[in-house]
């Protein structure tokens, strides 16, 4: 058969009877926590996409930032507001980039929103699932057994001890962290701001349109020398650069917000997904994985020309499986998971 590697998702649990999902948590006491982490669900009033729903509303205010990297439009509306100084210098003191201080203020709220419900979902199941509770009151499943028996390597995006308590197998690959050290939940947000951040450059005398007001904003920027060529005024670079400097004070502020959960900062994540990439699998079967977008960079690091046997829910689960099987350009086997677990 070749090398095969067998990667489980939380429907493995599932599964297995334990209650492991989102919702499960919430269920403990719905009246408090529907309140607290109400924002977390997402579209479908649903708690099952936590880490999706946290990556959609992040970008939503990251994509405001390609307006402050458009600092010669910000720079001008503020020249026609305060205007010049007796020495030329534009007459304006300490700029601040009111929109980016408030974006900061808003993603904090929902960082810290995340790592709370991070912590209290780590606590529900190491009470409930410790290694001891695992062991004694869940059982193994035969057809399970005689798969994962024969997996070269075992990657779980589970947090529980499943595999290890249940079948013995003690190199299992925790992607995500598990309860016995720390769990991780986050997204890859911090990807997305690097894609619309750019540097940014003074006006140049061809970035102005080619008519009369083009002209007279062109001469705002520029200023003739004896010789009759075009310079850009000092005092114009001087503001430029102090906007510039003070937005990449405010976006470096912003990138350490975002490496606090963004899954693409974790050493030991980036550490498997570099090994993924340079093995070479036969058979890659995924059990009890959603495939969401979240988890595309994990996929997309295992060689896509290995024979896939994914596990399916139900009918639905089965239509979008397939879809994203052929997003991925796998040769895909689709099996139905109950079978698995009689």
């Amino acid at each position: 058969m070749g090398k095969r590697i067998f990667v489980i998702g939380n429907g493995f649990d599932l599964g297995h009877g334990l209650k492991t999902n989102f919702e499960d948590f919430i269920e403990t006491n719905s009246q408090v926590l529907n309140r607290k982490y109400a924002d977390l669900k997402n579209g479908k009033n649903s708690w099952s996409e936590i880490e999706t729903n946290y990556k959609s509303k992040l970008n939503t205010f990251i994509s405001k930032l390609d307006i402050p990297f458009l600092v010669d439009d910000e720079m001008s509306s503020i020249i026609d507001a305060y205007g010049l100084n007796k020495y030329g210098d534009v007459n304006y003191h300490g700029y601040d980039n009111e929109m980016f201080n408030s974006l900061i203020d808003e993603i904090d709220i929902w960082v810290k929103l995340l790592c709370d419900f991070e912590r209290e979902f780590a606590g529900y199941l190491r009470a409930l699932y410790n290694d001891y509770n695992i062991r004694n009151n869940f059982f193994p499943k035969e057809k399970i057994k005689v798969i994962l028996e024969s997996a070269n390597e075992i990657l779980s995006f589970n947090y529980t001890n499943t595999v290890e308590q249940l079948y013995g197998i003690d190199d299992v690959i925790h992607i995500h962290g598990n309860i016995n050290k720390k769990i991780f939940l986050g997204c890859d947000t911090i990807d997305r701001m690097n894609e619309v951040f750019v540097d940014g450059e003074f006006p140049s005398m061809g970035s102005f349109e080619k008519s009369k007001f083009g002209l007279q904003e062109m001469m705002a920027y520029y200023e003739e020398d004896e010789n009759h060529k075009l310079h850009p005024k000092g005092s114009y670079v001087r503001f430029f650069n102090e906007i510039m400097t003070s937005v990449k004070d405010s976006a470096d502020k912003l990138k350490e917000l975002l490496r606090i959960k963004s899954k693409n900062c974790l050493p030991f994540r980036q550490e498997i997904i570099e090994k993924l990439k340079n093995e070479h699998y036969d058979e890659v079967v995924i059990l009890g994985h959603s495939l969401s977008e979240v988890d595309n960079v994990v996929f997309e690091a295992i060689n896509n020309d290995a024979h896939f046997v994914c596990y399916y829910y139900d009918k639905e689960d089965y239509i979008r499986k397939r879809k994203v099987a052929k997003q991925f350009k796998w040769q895909c086997d689709l099996q139905l998971s109950k079978e698995l677990y009689i």
